[in-house]
């Protein structure tokens, strides 16, 4: 979608005119990149339920209009782009319309040059290879990820020990987590490059990224150990901690990683091993004393030590293993990319699932305060004599704000 998106302000009048110029700008990279033989476009795939991307659309404004079958054809007029790919709808279409596309036009493809394309098919598992005589199915590539970002790293470990150089271009930071996890294990080909930034008439702010660099300067069990952090410290699936950016959390992690090892196996772990790591990082973030073990430990020492806003405390036990469980979901998501399909279970992980198959997150399964102080401000009696006492009813003690008679019975002494 990332390539599609780049077009917004190109000139083009219908979705020929539209698919043409995906096709250009396709042959356009194999002469900027005179070595590359074999460009593979993934796409995300849509309506799946439950899904996380589908609650991030959400979470971003986009809906899932228009009940009906919406099919674009070849010769209808292009709309504003930026407001059609609002709707999750629209994308779904759009993306079937440029495979089915190339499957009339794979000719324009240059010579001696092969695309694949996977994502924008009716069938979502497959891909599908062009060059400019033929059109095959690459059955051995067929994989059900329902994000471009997890599906391009899939096809990334399919050329391990195939290729001797990969390029990835994304500017997506899930991606270059990915990658670095994988590459750390092993599971893609070591001379990989991310090409991140965009190359303009006036401006070029593209660069290679050489993975291995990254890896070399922070170690190989923090690289493996990437998706558990950012899942962690907040992706576009999980909430981050308040007021901790990433350079904070980070350096975190680097300075205190021999207590932290078992983020290496975030999500493959037991959850009570992934709670235990994970309330360990967040005491460290918050600078907890050394004899704190728990985050309602620390809450409590900041707020009497402290006096810090309760927006600035730490979460709760029970809402970090929330965030801890929709952590997982998100990590295990990522780092079983290397496999046709992540096995998915949202229901009491950090999210409930309705009867339309939406995902909800669960902050906390716990109240957020004691039902007699979270009632109190609504509980103060107004007759003088307590005849119909609200307090009563409730099982309260009428209290000092109580219009009641200082002398009556239920008033706390």
């Amino acid at each position: 979608m990332a390539l599609i998106q780049s077009m917004t302000k190109q000139n083009f009048k219908t979705f020929d005119d539209f698919g043409y110029l995906i096709i250009k700008k396709i042959n356009n990279i194999f002469h900027q990149f005179q070595g590359v033989n074999l460009i593979v476009l993934t796409f995300d795939i849509y309506g799946i339920r439950p899904s996380l991307k589908q609650f991030e659309r959400e979470r971003r404004g986009e809906t899932f209009i228009n009940p009906k079958e919406f099919e674009i054809l070849g010769t209808t007029m292009v709309p504003n782009l930026v407001l059609f790919l609002k709707s999750t709808q629209n994308k779904k279409q759009l993306t079937l319309f440029i495979g089915a596309y190339f499957e009339q036009n794979f000719n324009l493809i240059e010579n001696d040059k092969k695309l694949w394309l996977t994502g924008c098919f009716k069938d979502v598992s497959l891909c599908k290879e062009f060059t400019k005589n033929t059109i095959s199915i690459k059955y051995e590539l067929s994989c059900y990820h329902e994000e471009a970002d997890t599906r391009m790293v899939f096809f990334a470990t399919y050329f391990n020990g195939i290729v001797d150089n990969l390029i990835i271009k994304s500017d997506d930071t899930d991606v270059l987590v990915i990658l670095l996890h994988q590459l750390a294990h092993k599971n893609i080909p070591a001379n990989i490059f991310l090409l991140s930034g965009h190359k303009g008439k006036f401006v070029d702010r593209e660069r290679f990224v050489f993975l291995a660099d990254i890896i070399s300067s922070i170690s190989l069990e923090i690289s493996r150990s990437l998706p558990a952090f950012h899942a962690l410290t907040g992706s576009d699936t999980t909430s981050s901690f308040f007021k901790y950016g990433k350079s904070k959390c980070l350096d975190t992690l680097m300075k205190n990683f021999k207590d932290l090892k078992e983020l290496q196996y975030f999500g493959k772990n037991s959850i009570e091993t992934d709670i235990k790591v994970s309330t360990k990082f967040a005491l460290l973030l918050y600078k907890a004393p050394k004899n704190t073990k728990t985050m309602n430990d620390l809450r409590h020492y900041l707020l009497i030590r402290s006096k810090k806003n309760a927006e600035d405390l730490p979460p709760t036990d029970d809402a970090l293993e929330q965030h801890v469980l929709r952590a997982r979901i998100q990590c295990i998501i990522w780092v079983d990319s290397d496999k046709e399909n992540a096995i998915i279970n949202f229901n009491g992980q950090g999210w409930s699932v309705d009867d339309q198959q939406n995902v909800k997150p669960i902050y906390t399964k716990k109240d957020i305060a004691p039902k007699k102080l979270q009632n109190i401000l609504n509980t103060f009696c107004a007759d003088k004599y307590c005849r119909s006492c609200v307090c009563l009813k409730n099982d309260f003690r009428c209290t000092d704000f109580c219009k009641c008679f200082a002398h009556c019975q239920n008033r706390i002494k």
